[in-house]
Formats: structure tokens, sequence, C-alpha cells
């Protein structure tokens, strides 16, 4: 590399760290037509555009850095991170897979592959590479807390204790370490130690704004296992205020408007559609936490259905168009554009992820619950498909996704007035779908699963064309691993105590009832009380 271009590229590098996006991205770019092969460049801009959510600029440039690199760990791990921030655990898994072997002794990407073979399942291995990372280097902490985290989702509480309690001696224990220990704790009789400690922690000014959201979430849970909601209420919104996850309700209004105008009644009449007839796609969608794992766990113990989670491949059929039809138009603009031959070739690709770990089961469950945005693109993929909508009380609905911590993105969680925006754009989308029809669908209610869990179950199997199975009401047996927030819940038999749970939060709720009734949402407030 000429001393110039190398000049450039550390210049560029430096305004980087520094947060000088515009100009970091102009000198990158100068690099590139210097020195097209640049790796470095390419990658570092790769990271750049996944800084910002440009996700469809990241993805070419890595995948060249990585094609000309391919035995170089750096770059390999600039593509573990697009498939992770793109939601394709299995994927990063792979290229992870692939870096081990070439660094192997880097205690942190063994942690890094440990922690993906635990996100993927597969629990012993998982065990045995936060080992190796441990062995290579004892006071790796976040190897302690994950090893921990993969005991814990085995219900081995009290092993996972023990895997944590090095790290939680001394006086400043890690935020991450904390934020496990929440969840430990009170299935080992610790309940109030772990709350003395990260009501300690989080008052530690050096802590960064990400690992004190965690604390605070934490503290938020074990409050609520104590049932001192007015104490976790205050936790919890602590947790949000330390969250660094931009939304703006503007630019989301801008994007459901643009859908449902170009799915009109009239459009979706004469709108082209893929050749695919195949009935195996069942899509679940709603708002986040609100019965999709559920649904889905009912669904994928029949033994002619599978459940495979939540899929990004709507949204990449989505890119995938948009590259396809010229690259110019944003979705739904591109829509005019699109032939049956692009549609197919779209809808086989998502089919060869959706069936890849069951290719023979007659249907599988997709349960992004975003993909309530794309029905009407669903319905031109797969004419046959059929569309599972989960319903919740609003403030059921709006609380949950308030004190959950979402590892990704959800920036809309953040205020109680940004749910409400957010769930009201759902709801009027939904709305819509019913009203054009682009396929059929079918609305289940948390509560109605909750009080009536084989009458629903028998609705939900009629619906998808499957026979009952009394399999389906015993869905907590199922050894099926669950990677998103529920995993705990769906080990468990049908339980209520999560139906009206914003009773326990009542008195804190106001602007977010006023919010939503602004919105024209229907805000009941006749449920029965939770414990």
């Amino acid at each position: 590399m000429k001393p110039a271009v190398q000049q450039k590229l550390q210049t560029a590098l430096a305004m980087h760290q520094a947060g000088q996006l515009e100009g970091a991205e102009r000198l990158y770019r100068e690099v590139l037509r210097a020195d097209p092969k640049n790796v470095n460049a390419l990658q570092l801009l790769g990271k750049m555009a996944m800084q910002i959510g440009r996700f469809g600029d990241a993805k070419p440039l890595i995948e060249r850095a990585c094609a000309l690199a391919p035995n170089a760990p750096p770059i390999l791990d600039a593509l573990v991170d697009f498939h992770l921030k793109t939601n394709r655990p299995g994927k990063a898994l792979e290229v992870m897979e692939k870096i081990v072997r070439l660094a192997p002794n880097s205690p942190d990407r063994w942690m890094q592959l440990g922690t993906l073979l635990t996100a993927e399942g597969a629990w012993e291995r998982g065990v045995e590479c936060y080992d190796k990372a441990l062995t290579l280097n004892p006071n790796l902490v976040r190897a302690g807390a994950g090893k921990a985290m993969n005991l814990e989702r085995r219900g081995l509480n009290e092993e996972a204790y023990e895997a944590l309690a090095p790290f939680l001696r001394g006086d400043n224990p890690d935020p991450h370490v904390l934020g496990i220990f929440a969840t430990v704790a009170p299935k080992v009789g610790r309940t109030d130690e772990a709350i003395a400690m990260l009501a300690a922690a989080v008052q530690n000014p050096a802590i960064p704004d990400e690992p004190r959201s965690i604390l605070y979430f934490g503290l938020g849970d074990l409050y609520s296992k104590k049932k001192l909601f007015d104490e976790a209420f205050e936790a919890y919104a602590n947790a949000q205020k330390f969250r660094n996850v931009p939304w703006s309700s503007e630019q989301a209004k801008m994007i459901h408007d643009l859908v449902a105008g170009a799915y009109s009644r009239e459009s979706i009449a004469t709108m082209v559609r893929s050749r695919q007839t195949t009935a195996v796609p069942v899509f679940i969608v709603g708002m986040p936490r609100s019965g999709t794992s559920l649904v889905e766990q009912t669904i994928a113990s029949h033994p002619d259905a599978a459940g495979a989670g939540e899929l990004p491949g709507i949204a990449d059929a989505k890119l995938a168009l948009h590259y396809a039809t010229g690259g110019k138009e944003i979705f739904p603009k591109y829509l005019p554009s699109l032939t049956p031959a692009l549609l197919d070739k779209a809808a086989r690709d998502y089919l060869k992820t959706l069936t890849h770990e069951a290719p023979k089961a007659a249907r599988v469950t997709d349960k992004a619950p975003s993909n309530f945005m794309f029905v009407g693109l669903i319905a031109q993929l797969f004419p046959n498909a059929r569309i599972i909508h989960c319903k919740r009380h609003p403030l059921d609905s709006c609380i949950s996704c308030y004190t959950k911590r979402f590892t990704f993105g959800h920036g809309f969680t953040r205020s109680l007035e940004d749910l409400a925006s957010y769930y009201a754009l759902y709801e009027r989308l939904m709305a819509h779908w019913h009203d054009v029809k682009p396929l059929p669908i079918l609305d289940v209610a948390y509560e109605d699963m909750v009080a009536d869990h084989e009458g629903m179950t028998r609705r939900i199997l009629d619906f998808i064309g499957l026979p009952f199975d009394e399999a389906c009401l015993k869905f907590y047996e199922s050894e099926r691993h669950v990677r998103t927030a529920s995993y705990d819940q769906v080990r468990k038999p049908i339980y209520g105590s999560s139906v009206a749970r914003w009773r326990r939060y009542e008195k804190h709720l106001t602007p977010l009832i006023t919010a939503l009734r602004a919105e024209g949402v229907d805000v009941p407030l006749d449920s029965e009380p939770s414990g």
C-alpha cells in the first residue's frame, strides 16, 4: 500500500473512532478508489454502514473484504458481527467456527464461539468453548458469565451460580456478570443479595450507559420478584433511559403509510405474485411479547410441524428485491417493477432457510413479530401462506416490552410515549390487512390462549390445515430450543399471571394510557388484577 493511501486510511480510522462519520466515510471511499482491494478500508466502511443502520450497504463491503482475505480473523470478525446484527446466528456460527480454527489460542474467540453455540442450543459444546476460553484466560469475565447463562437456561441453577461466584467477588463486579446473577439469584435463594449488589453497582459513575442499563433491567426484575412494583418500575425507567437505541416515530409512520398505500384493495387484486404453491410457511406476527412464542411452541409440538423461530428471511427478501429491481427505490416503492421470476427466486431463497432444519415438515412457523409490516409482500411471495396475528391487551403488550431488555433494536420501547406511537401504527396496519385481505389472517388473543388453550389450539391447527394432536397441549415438554426472550416461559404449562400484568404498574401508566387513547387505541381498564 502506498504511504499516502496508508496515511489516509489511518486518518479515516481516527475520524471514525472520534464519531466524525461523514468525513471518515469520504476518506474510506477515497482509499478504495485508489486501492479497490484494500480489505481494511472495505471492512471498516462496512462496519460504519452497520453502525448507522445501513445493512444493505454493509453486506457487499464486508463480503468483498472476506473474499479477498478469507483466512484473516480480524476481517472475518466483521462478517460475524454483520450476521449477528441482521439476526443470522446460524451464519455467524459457521464463520466463527472457521475463525477459531484459524486462531485457536484466542480466548475471546473461544468465548464468542461458546456464546453462539449456546444461542443455537448446542449447550454442551457451548460450555466446552467457555471452559477453553477460561483455560486460556481464567480472568475472562464474559466467558464465566456466558457459561453461567448457558447453565441457567438448562435449569442447572446451582451450577450457574458456581460458575458466576468467582466473578462476583471484589468491589466492582462486571455489570454483565451482575445482570446474569439477577436472573440466577431468585432460583438459588439469593434475591436480597443480588438486589444489594446491583443497587450498589448502579451508583458507580464509571459504568458506561449500556452496562448500566443491563444493571437496571436486572434490578427491575429482582424487585418484581419481591412484588416491589414501584421500585421495579423506577428501575425499568432508568434502564430504558440508558439504552442507546434510536427510533423515530415520524419515520415509522411514513413507512407504515407507504406500505398501506402500496397495498390497497385494488392493487392487491392485480399485484404480481410468485408461482410458489406451497402452504408450508406459517407467519406469526404481532407486537413483541404478545404471545408469539407460545403460539409457535404450540404449533411446533405437532408431529407434522416445526418452528423456525424469528427469521430475518422476509426482511432479506425485501432487500434482495430492492437490489434486483435496480437498487434505486426503497420498499414498497419498487413493487411495480417486480416480476413472477424475481418473486420466485426470493421465495425459494426464503424457503431454504425456513425448512433447513425440518425439510419434511408440513408446516413451519416464522415468528418474527415485525413481519406484520410485510403481510402484503408475504402474499406476493407465498400466495397460499397463512398469517396468525397474536394480540394482547395494549397495556400488557406495552408494559411487557418496556420491562424487557431486548439485545438489539426495539428503539420504540425506550419511552411510554414511543411505545404508544408504535402500538398504534401496528394496530392500524393490522386493521388495514384485515380490510384488504391479501392472505387469510387468524387473530389469536393471548388472553384466550391462557383461558382456553385447547380450544384455541384446535382453531389454530384447523386454520393452518393440520389435524389436532394432544402433543400441542404439552408444548412445555418439547425439547425444541427457543432463542427469544420467552425461552423460560415456554418451558412451563399455561399460567395466567401475565394477564392484566399492567395492574402492577397502574399508577405509573397514565402517560401511556393518555398517549394510546390520543392515537385512537381502545384501552379497556376493566381487566382483572394480576398477582
